[in-house]
């Protein structure tokens, strides 16, 4: 029996796209609820992810479907029994997701260390991954980050805030990406990053990636104005097309700023 892997996590992320219910997938496929809850949960102590052939067929047309062409059944297929990474990306690329939504959808790795610095004491510490996602700081504070991940990745680093998203990497003050020990410091040492205006919520998006062509977003480097939603959503095209990224890995953390 085939096996779907991320079973559970395909089907809702497929439900989500489609703004439907399970049951509600079920009966566009011809099968009842309770066949959609066994593939995503198992049955009698099987795995979950086994999938019939004759009902991987149905997930594979309905998905080739939903792909608007750009896939083949057996394509669709693949995609079922490949990674949930790949499944995503087809989805989202198809669905024309913008980048806030698909990053909501991306499984975060951890990479990107927040560091409180003092202004005469820019240290940097020894990177630890830790799954804290969320920090507080001042109007005035200054910071960096440490970055841990797939050596000689491409970084880019969008600070999102009440006022708009901003690309903080590139920049001639940063790497442009990780070493051949995957690490990197932002900014480069002795620098530092300092907190401003507004207070709330700011949100860090680090992208690792390794891309076969230039990314669009990078003609912005060194502006100071938000990114558009254009320029967001070709972005978030771009990482979707394997034509242009071969591979990239998320992180997000989030700074209560008063």
């Amino acid at each position: 029996m085939p096996h779907v892997s991320h079973a559970a996590r395909k089907l809702q992320v497929l439900c989500g796209h489609l703004r439907i219910s399970a049951a509600e997938l079920a009966k566009r496929l011809g099968v009842s609820a309770s066949a959609v809850s066994d593939w995503s949960n198992g049955k009698g102590g099987a795995d979950p992810g086994h999938v019939p052939e004759s009902s991987l067929q149905l997930l594979s047309i309905f998905l080739r479907d939903q792909l608007k062409g750009a896939y083949t059944e057996q394509s669709a297929r693949a995609l079922w029994l490949g990674s949930y990474a790949d499944f995503l990306h087809a989805l989202a690329g198809a669905a024309g997701l913008g980048l806030s939504d698909l990053l909501a959808h991306t499984k975060r790795t951890p990479m990107l260390q927040f560091i409180p610095c003092n202004r005469s004491r820019l240290d940097i510490v020894r990177f630890t991954p830790n799954a804290q996602t969320s920090h507080q700081a001042a109007i005035g504070d200054y910071f960096a980050f440490a970055v841990c991940g797939a050596p000689d990745a491409e970084l880019l680093l969008l600070a999102e805030s009440a006022v708009g998203w901003h690309l903080g990497v590139p920049r001639e003050n940063a790497p442009a990406r990780l070493d051949a020990k995957g690490s990197a410091r932002l900014p480069n040492f002795p620098g530092a990053y300092q907190f401003e205006p507004p207070a709330g919520v700011h949100r860090f998006h680090l992208l690792a990636i390794k891309a076969r062509t230039p990314l669009s977003i990078v003609r912005s480097a060194g502006s100071t104005a938000p990114l558009s939603e254009q320029e967001r959503n070709t972005l978030a095209r771009e990482l979707c097309n394997t034509e242009h990224v071969a591979t990239w890995a998320y992180d997000v953390l989030e700074v209560d700023v008063h």
